[in-house]
């Protein structure tokens, strides 16, 4: 038992945020005295919360999409057709 108990112990880590805006500070004790706990006890679950939510991929194509919506869109684009501008060089040699 003693054993498991220092291997509790072992995988306890410990996080240091340094420069947290005193306003911030002050909120979040406001915050952890409003559920009637500690500060650490307050950010604990706040990080665990945060841990634990889901990661969701950023989706390159409606981001771009809504990006370009804020400057007219991209109807009025007009592109280039491709054209063949020289023979690729030959390394055979």
């Amino acid at each position: 038992a003693f054993d498991a108990f220092i291997a509790y112990i072992d995988c306890m880590k410990q996080l240091i945020i340094r420069n947290v805006d005193e306003s911030v500070q002050l909120k979040l004790k406001t915050r952890a005295a409003a559920k009637g706990r500690s500060l650490e006890a307050e950010l604990r679950d706040i990080v665990t919360h945060a841990a634990n939510e889901p990661i969701v991929p950023r989706n390159m194509v409606r981001e771009m999409r809504e990006l370009f919506l804020g400057v007219g869109g991209t109807e009025d684009l007009v592109i280039a057709p491709r054209v063949k501008d020289r023979d690729p060089p030959d390394f055979s040699k």
